[in-house]
């Protein structure tokens, strides 16, 4: 549908205003939406390089290390995404020029850290004892043996709930228009500012939903397909 079809179909609305709003947000979504999805795999590519080491440290023989990578966790999982968000923005902000959709990157990665950390923990504690013997008995070193035996199949049991904590870090990057990114969120935010049609709202809500609930059905089928050929 063109932009004059989709003029007309919103005069057939009886609120004006709020078709006015709406319209002004669809022809601004797709690069709002751009900016969103940046940010999420920014963030997701962040948060399985923090949580991957945190994760190996957190199963580590060395008493030290793996109770550091244990309090980070939980200090990590008590500080909330909008004041980290802040702090992280306007901390690197006085130090070097930092655009918002960078600051948001960093904050939403830094906030999923602690509970990818423990996805990796966790599947790294199912690996079969057996497989990491035999890769010992071959003459692996034991970062040969975390890197090709450990990751590898700890992440083929944790593929689905990473897939879940993805699709979480799509939501929360809503917070990043709270900063001034052009999200699809700071989009609508600027939006009812100036027209003052908050039902625009209801748009966005079904914006995220289009956009998560396929990538969730996708998840829960590739699980449920994992599981049959484990």
């Amino acid at each position: 549908m063109g932009a004059r079809g989709l003029d007309s179909l919103l005069a057939l609305l009886p609120d004006q205003s709020f078709a006015i709003a709406l319209s002004t947000y669809l022809r601004r979504l797709p690069p709002a939406l751009g900016v969103t999805l940046q940010i999420t795999v920014g963030a997701a590519l962040l948060a399985l390089v923090i949580g991957l080491i945190i994760g190996l440290g957190r199963t580590s023989s060395n008493r030290l290390v793996s109770n550091l990578a244990a309090w980070i966790v939980y200090v990590g999982r008590c500080i909330p995404l909008p004041p980290l968000q802040l702090l992280v923005y306007f901390m690197i902000l006085s130090l070097v020029p930092i655009d918002a959709v960078v600051a948001g990157m960093i904050a939403v990665g830094l906030q999923f850290s602690p509970y990818m950390a423990e996805l990796f923990r966790s599947g790294i504690s199912v690996v079969p004892v057996g497989q990491i013997e035999a890769a010992r008995a071959l003459g692996f070193t034991e970062m040969q043996v975390r890197r090709r035996v450990v990751v590898p199949v700890a992440t083929r049991v944790m593929l689905p709930a990473i897939g879940q904590l993805i699709v979480g870090m799509l939501l929360n990057s809503a917070y990043v228009s709270q900063i001034g990114a052009r999200d699809i969120t700071g989009v609508a935010r600027n939006i009812i500012n100036s027209m003052f049609t908050t039902e625009i709202w209801l748009v966005v809500a079904l914006t995220y939903f289009l956009i998560a609930f396929p990538v969730s059905r996708f998840l829960s089928w590739l699980e449920r397909r994992l599981a049959l050929t484990w």
